[in-house]
């Protein structure tokens, strides 16, 4: 139908084209679709820079981070006796991080060293010589992209003797008796513990080691025990059986849960990630250093760590020089004698020659030692005559080192069952074997520290009266009651002992076990069941007629510390393991450690100190 015409007298409405405004929109809309884009696109951009950018800077600020972590850890090399010195710190090295330059970097020591008790980690309750230290890096990547951090530190350094033992290598404890350790113990290596009906080892305090705890004899390496467990006492002085280790636990999580469930995290190993601590020698060098003598090459790490090197009194007795002994003691007969010189380093005075004789009385062939089974030559210092002349000077030594020069032979000793004393005294076949012994020594004239790197005996009773802080070191320790007689008959039966009562520390070498060697060498003996390791005896102690015919007593306190095996003495039982009465009988054993040793003003002279560097804070600079 067409559609209708207007009326006549109307005006009609004009029709538009929409043609047109549907291109504007059409174009409106693409417009605002691009604009969006570009904008989202913008947007992209925009994220993919910021990314890249945080990454980078995340990357140079962890490179600014390792640079002071490398600084870090150059810093636990140079921790000499809680001392790092402004020439130390100033010769770190600029720390290599691949890809990133580390173009700005210090160290600083923020106050002086205090003395503190140790809040956290493994060692919390020690107490250490800290210096606080802040480090500060910069580092800078390719595109020039910059970060820096500050670290804060603490150097510690943690005196050795407050361990009643301390261990560099593994740690074999199985006693032949009940044992009951009061302090705390420390281990460098694995911590075997192996018992054997009422032989069990009972730790009272905290035992740590960076290695493993096993419940095995080393020299076995088969079964477990055959009942069951050592003993680790928890925070309330209960003790808790030891009923897992870290071969049958070794996920680490699981050996801490059960340490804190049972022992309130009181035995602490890898699984708690324990740091090992080492004497503040340059890498390479061997612990068993600290006992060594002065050498023109020692570095200045090893002269602020060796006794030597502490030493204000310094005894050198020349082997390879002798000389009648009326011209090296003005008296006496012309025997061979080795000359010996004292020297001071304290600004004190020399003993005259004939004090000097009678403190430092050498003999060849003194005794025979039968573990040894050889005849030693003997330098015995005489406490008693020390005291005496030392209480006379205005400076008393504190710290003396006995240092033996022997021939370029060698070593050697008359391992003859006769008595070589009736012949010409001198050393064997030009082979002497030297060793010191400490003989009258109940009082001290105060407190000190004395040894050398050769064999060490004491004789007798040991700081009971007025007891000092006091320590000793040498390759072995044998003790010799007061009973024991240079002139008793060397040979079977064994010369009957007396009770002893001995109060040091002291530094020596038993090997990485309690039995005293490395029970991997080839030759090593675990002797037979009887334990020679940390003290050994030359005298019936067992059935004693000095003691009403029962057992004797050895008191003993102090610390033990084992840093070497021995390489003088030898290092394991020399008799056939059938043979249990060879050279010893034990005593009771009386060892403990002493609660002395748990204050800073109690520490003998030049007592040795472990180091470890720890976080304190971090915080990036901007």
């Amino acid at each position: 139908m067409p559609a209708p015409r207007p009326s006549p007298g109307s005006v009609a409405a004009p029709v538009r084209d929409r043609r047109g405004f549907a291109l504007e929109s059409t174009l409106i809309v693409l417009l605002v679709v691009s604009s969006l884009a570009v904008i989202a696109f913008a947007g992209v951009i925009t994220a993919i820079r910021t990314t890249a950018t945080d990454y980078r800077n995340t990357r140079v600020s962890y490179a600014a981070e390792a640079g002071a972590e490398a600084v870090m850890a150059e810093l636990e090399g140079n921790l000499n006796d809680g001392l790092l010195t402004d020439a130390e710190l100033a010769a770190l090295t600029r720390p290599t991080i691949p890809g990133f330059v580390v173009d700005s970097f210090r160290a600083a020591k923020i106050g002086g060293i205090v003395t503190e008790t140790i809040t956290d980690g493994p060692f919390a309750g020690l107490y250490s010589l800290t210096q606080r230290v802040e480090i500060y890096s910069s580092a800078v990547d390719g595109q020039r992209h910059r970060s820096a951090v500050i670290v804060d530190v603490k150097a510690q350094a943690i005196p050795i003797f407050q361990f009643a033992e301390f261990y560099n290598g593994d740690m074999e404890q199985y006693p032949g008796l009940r044992k009951d350790i009061l302090g705390r113990v420390h281990t460098n290596g694995d911590a075997f513990l192996w018992t054997n009906g009422g032989s069990r080892v009972h730790f009272h305090d905290v035992v740590t080691t960076p290695g493993r705890v096993i419940r095995k004899q080393k020299i076995a390496h088969t079964a477990l025990e055959p009942d069951c467990c050592p003993w680790v006492y928890n925070a309330a002085d209960v003790p808790v059986a030891l009923d897992f280790d870290s071969e049958d636990t070794p996920d680490a999580a699981t050996f801490r849960a059960k340490s804190e469930a049972k022992f309130d995290s009181r035995l602490m190993t890898n699984a708690h990630g324990v740091d090992t601590l080492r004497l503040p020698l340059p890498l390479g060098v061997p612990q068993r250093e600290v006992i060594r003598p002065r050498e023109a090459g020692d570095t200045p790490e090893e002269q602020e760590t060796k006794f030597a090197w502490k030493a204000d009194m310094y005894v050198t007795v020349d082997m390879t020089d002798l000389r009648p002994h009326n011209v090296v003691c003005t008296g006496g007969s012309s025997d061979d004698h080795p000359n010996i010189t004292v020297v001071r380093y304290d600004g004190g005075v020399v003993p005259n020659t004939t004090d000097k004789c009678n403190i430092f009385d050498f003999d060849w062939d003194q005794f025979r030692d039968r573990f040894e089974g050889r005849w030693v030559d003997a330098m015995t210092v005489r406490i008693d005559l020390l005291r005496t002349w030392a209480l006379g000077t205005a400076v008393r030594p504190e710290v003396i080192y006995i240092e033996f020069k022997v021939p370029a032979g060698g070593l050697g000793g008359d391992e003859d069952e006769v008595d070589p004393r009736g012949d010409n005294p001198g050393p064997a076949n030009g082979r002497p074997f030297p060793v010191l012994r400490l003989r009258n020594g109940s009082q001290l004239h105060g407190p000190l520290t004395i040894g050398s790197e050769y064999p060490l005996y004491i004789h007798g009773d040991y700081n009971t009266v007025a007891k000092q802080a006091a320590a000793v070191f040498g390759d072995v320790f044998t003790a010799l009651s007061g009973a024991w007689n240079d002139a008793a008959n060397p040979g079977l039966p064994l010369p009957h002992g007396s009770n002893m009562n001995q109060n040091f520390s002291m530094i020596t070498g038993t090997g990485q076990g309690y039995s005293g060697c490395y029970h991997h060498d080839p030759g090593c003996v675990n002797g037979g069941g009887i334990l020679v390791g940390s003290m050994r005896h030359l005298e019936q102690l067992r059935v004693s007629s000095n003691c009403g015919f029962s057992a004797c007593t050895y008191r003993w306190r102090g610390s033990f510390v084992s840093l070497f095996s021995p390489t003088i003495a030898k290092a394991s039982n020399p008799t056939p393991p059938s043979c249990s009465t060879c050279y010893y009988e034990p005593p009771n054993r009386d060892w403990g450690f002493d609660p002395m040793l748990r204050y800073p003003d109690s520490l003998p002279p030049a007592t040795p100190v472990v180091g470890n560097v720890i976080h304190t804070g971090f915080r990036p600079v901007y």
